[in-house]
């Protein structure tokens, strides 16, 4: 990293910083050059031959070996930016106060391996690898999104919506272009992963791989420009585009009643009836039309946060009665896709060499899945919300969840 960037090297200092940011005096376009000038700019890249459909559409590998030196768990390099301090004061772009005094913000990522800058593209003939790396904090307090309220953790979502806002929709993204968004948030321990330590949302802001546009136009004839408004993820595009359906609407009509965890009035918890691991999730809203953050009403994020913190409280709960980690991924698909939604990825097995390629195996099914989380939701999730995260997953209540919800669920055939 280099240095006259204004690092911030405690927590004290950082939520100083925080008070004083207002969203109107961030420059986006210095926030770029200073991201452009941290982030680790890959040199080149490789596409596995064996998964090409077309030129250009099989498995990338990026290499860049700057990576090496950013702080993770898996490599153990001091790696909470907020209890270490190294957080860059000129890559934050906007704060909220929290009804407990601390703060959720929200910073360009300077260990990135995207980069905004016009004249970078290692993609070639494949596409356009441009574009900008985002973390959303959602507590200065360490506290993860099962530990807040769900009116605290809407304010990450609200943070991600004026990032969709500033970068996706602004005049001054005509100079970059970028037309799509992902958000990913990592939970728990982390060690099947590799990723910066902390309670964060990652939001990423790109361009599409070339092989998209070629792909879409020779089937709609659409222009650059229509393209940019009509697409984000690519499988979730790719489902619309040959079902004539947005995923979201096909699973609410295909997945089996009896997989729904959860209905919290404008927001479901289910089960896929496609599961690939144990425990893993779909959370989606009842209406169709609602594509970005930015178009979800306060209605609507209240219940995705008090979703998302349910899921993570009872994963940290279930999974060291499993005798596993606590660990998971919930990735959010959003855009011009058809609905907005979020999958939850749980480390509940290790791959296995058929499953790295394709195949999976199960150790479970989706219907006693359903029922560990059903059953759970029924005993831990009664009486204050603020008062339920005094329960820890000792070796008492991992013992009572393995007894009186797993095992007899486990059992039934």
């Amino acid at each position: 990293m280099e240095e006259g960037n204004n690092p911030i090297n405690s927590k004290e200092e950082l939520e100083q910083v925080l008070s004083k940011l207002k969203d109107e005096d961030v420059n986006f376009d210095t926030v770029f050059k200073k991201f452009s000038e941290n982030c680790s700019r890959p040199y080149s890249y490789s596409i596995d031959p064996r998964d090409e459909i077309e030129p250009g559409t099989g498995t990338m590998t990026v290499y860049t070996d700057t990576r090496y030196f950013r702080p993770d768990i898996f490599s153990g390099k001091s790696p909470c930016l907020i209890c270490q301090g190294n957080i860059l004061e000129d890559l934050l772009i906007m704060s909220r106060k929290l009804s407990s005094g601390s703060f959720a913000f929200a910073q360009a990522n300077q260990y990135a391996f995207l980069n905004p800058d016009q004249t970078f593209d290692i993609m070639r003939t494949h596409g356009d690898f441009r574009g900008i790396n985002f973390l959303v904090w959602p507590s200065t307090s360490h506290e993860d999104i099962r530990e807040i309220s769900p009116e605290d953790h809407v304010k990450s979502f609200d943070m991600i919506s004026e990032i969709e806002k500033r970068v996706l929709f602004d005049d001054f993204n005509k100079d970059y272009g970028f037309i799509a968004c992902q958000v990913v948030k990592n939970i728990g321990s982390a060690l099947e992963t590799s990723h910066v330590h902390g309670p964060y949302h990652v939001a990423i802001m790109n361009k599409h791989l070339k092989r998209i546009y070629d792909d879409i136009r020779l089937k709609k004839k659409l222009s650059r420009r229509s393209l940019s408004e009509l697409i984000t993820d690519f499988k979730d595009f790719r489902f619309k585009n040959t079902k004539n359906i947005s995923f979201i609407k096909f699973f609410q009509e295909k997945n089996n009643p009896n997989l729904l965890i959860k209905d919290y009035g404008s927001m479901v918890l289910a089960i896929p009836y496609f599961m690939k691991r144990p425990l893993e999730a779909i959370i989606y809203p009842k209406n169709n039309n609602v594509q970005w953050f930015g178009e979800l009403n306060q209605e609507q994020k209240v219940d995705l946060a008090k979703a998302t913190s349910d899921v993570s409280y009872a994963l940290s709960l279930i999974m060291p009665s499993l005798g596993k980690i606590y660990d998971c991924n919930i990735a959010f698909h959003t855009g011009p896709i058809g609905t907005i939604y979020a999958e939850v990825f749980t480390s509940t097995q290790r791959p296995g060499g058929y499953e790295r390629l394709r195949f999976y195996v199960c150790e479970g099914t989706q219907y006693q899945s359903a029922e560990v989380y059903k059953r759970f939701y029924e005993i831990f999730l009664k009486g204050r919300r603020e008062s339920r995260y005094d329960l820890e997953p000792t070796k008492e209540v991992s013992n009572y969840i393995r007894k009186q919800i797993i095992e007899p669920i486990i059992k039934r055939k």
